[in-house]
């Protein structure tokens, strides 16, 4: 099969996507991450749901692969703030709530010619998910296929409790701006009260739980989830008032390019 490279000089994973989709020459335009691989049946599988559904958008499932020396335990919430599809087994449509993620996903260029390309300006990533919701907005149907399988590749920084943390404080972040923007003022503070209530009547007392049994899994569980409702909080002062709440240092800290100067070894 032709490759072709192409450098691109700005920084960020929407800046080389939307690059990609620019040099694009076909209809169909696959997405998949650097830090995957690919299930020899990946893209065939990707395509044969675009077509037995007649959509423009099809994602697939996402297993870990882990360093070695495990067996890791790894919660729920801790499995899907890596990249992994949890509970996803059957073919199914996305959800308002449930989006395709860019690290295995197909896409059909006129997509991107009705509701434009990847948003450059966001820190906290989620461009995936700004561009699905703007998908829904626009009426415009995904499927999810679990026989379309990459492999994430997950070094073993990202299983300690300080990359955890961060990556948790960014979805929430991204969630609160998404919803901010979809929901509207009024629902979206009915939304973050009944966020903080979640997190101080079920997370919080599961956690304090979880230390009594000194059960590892479930405590890690309640971390990611109190750690997500943080950075929802923390996001939502900012966007509400940021004058008042700039927390230049939070959002520096949350800076997704930082990534590999603050973790990796």
């Amino acid at each position: 099969v032709p490759m072709r490279r192409v450098y691109e000089p700005r920084a960020g994973v929407a800046s080389a996507r939307n690059r990609g989709i620019a040099e694009a020459r076909t209809a169909w335009i696959a997405f998949f991450d650097d830090d995957q691989v690919a299930d020899p049946q990946w893209l065939k599988e990707l395509l044969a749901m675009a077509r037995e559904k007649q959509v423009r958008c099809v994602g697939g499932a996402n297993r870990l692969r882990l360093p070695e020396g495990g067996p890791y335990t790894l919660s729920p919430a801790c499995r899907s703030l890596l990249s992994e599809s949890v509970g996803r087994d059957t073919p199914c449509p996305y959800t308002r709530k449930w989006a395709p993620g860019t690290g295995n996903m197909l896409i059909n260029r006129n997509v991107f010619d009705e509701i434009g390309v990847f948003d450059e300006t966001l820190r906290e990533a989620g461009e995936d998910a700004d561009l699905y919701g703007r998908m829904w907005k626009a009426n415009i149907v995904a499927w999810y296929t679990p026989a379309a399988i990459s492999h994430h590749v997950v070094p073993e920084y990202r299983l300690k409790s300080e990359y955890l943390r961060w990556k948790s404080m960014r979805n929430g972040g991204h969630a609160a701006r998404r919803h901010l923007e979809d929901w509207g003022r009024v629902t979206f503070y009915f939304l973050l009260l009944a966020r903080v209530a979640q997190a101080l009547l079920v997370h919080l007392p599961r956690l304090l739980w979880a230390r009594f049994l000194m059960d590892d899994e479930l405590a890690q569980n309640s971390h990611c989830l109190l750690w997500r409702t943080e950075g929802y909080v923390r996001f939502t002062l900012h966007l509400v008032a940021p004058r008042l709440f700039a927390q230049r240092r939070f959002f520096d800290w949350l800076e997704f390019r930082s990534e590999q100067q603050m973790f990796a070894p």
